[in-house]
């Protein structure tokens, strides 16, 4: 029996804070990796028709609006990746089916990716800085 879960129209940046008020309550170890486990060996979960459609629309739209010869291409790779964040989402939570909730939230995680990758200073996304070693994250 599948339990219903109220859907948090928060940000995932938000969903994923601890508030000062909330306890940790970290799960012990040996019952993570056995949690691992189970999910590796039993749980193989697929693109439901709706998440689907929600990646394909946000990486046509990628490809055609960041599309230009002096820029970084968004290739068939950054579709795959999500494909897989998603079903890496759903196999966390031990289900066979990628839904749109998590769809939505592999396209948060990518835009914050590539936003925080490719923005310049003046907050303009720029794909053509990969490839000129501007990137944020490119000095140590």
């Amino acid at each position: 029996m599948e339990v219903e879960q109220e859907e948090d129209n928060r940000p995932l940046l938000e969903r994923l804070k601890v508030g000062s008020s909330e306890e940790l309550d970290l799960i012990p170890q040996a019952l993570l990796r056995k949690y691992i486990a189970y999910s590796k060996r039993y749980v193989q979960p697929r693109l439901t028709l709706e998440a689907a459609e929600i990646l394909q629309t946000f990486y046509l739209t990628l490809r055609s609006k960041y599309r230009s010869i002096d820029s970084t291409p968004i290739t068939t790779r950054q579709l795959e990746s999500m494909i897989r964040l998603g079903e890496a989402r759903a196999k966390c939570d031990l289900r066979e089916e990628v839904t749109a909730s998590d769809a939505k939230e592999v396209i948060e995680i990518m835009k914050f990716s590539l936003w925080e990758t490719y923005t310049d200073e003046t907050g303009v996304v720029d794909f053509q800085r990969s490839q000129n070693g501007e990137g944020k994250f490119t000095s140590y």
